[in-house]
């Protein structure tokens, strides 16, 4: 006896998983927009919010400054994984899956890279 795993993502999985990407992605570029022009206000709640980055208007502006062209590429990632999420034959749960796992990795390694750029030059780097 045979037993098969394939199967069909369900589309309201399959958008779900697309649109959080998108979200992100939308996230990540008004934070970049806003970060490389200075206008990102400080706050606690969205941005690079670390003690050195949050101990004035000016180590802020720095590190977004700086992270900018990193979050650019990350939010770009985020979109091109949540639109072929979503535009991917449902059948294909496996590329979905990969699209879904690869995206989430590059995302997190870009942030990284971006936070560690955006605070060089910041004093006690």
């Amino acid at each position: 006896m045979r037993h098969e795993t394939g199967g069909v993502v369900p589309l309201s999985v399959q958008i779900a998983l697309g649109a959080s990407h998108l979200i992100v992605a939308l996230v990540q570029g008004v934070i970049a927009h806003r970060g490389a022009r200075g206008k990102l206000p400080r706050n606690h709640w969205i941005g690079f919010r670390g003690a050195r980055s949050l101990s004035s208007e000016s180590a802020w502006i720095h590190v977004h400054r700086r992270a900018a062209p990193l979050t650019w590429v990350s939010s770009a990632v985020a979109f091109f994984a949540g639109s072929a999420i979503i535009l991917l034959d449902g059948s294909n749960e496996w590329m979905i899956l990969a699209t879904t796992l690869v995206a989430a990795f590059a995302i997190i390694i870009l942030m990284i890279m971006a936070w560690k750029v955006g605070h060089q030059g910041l004093p006690g780097s």
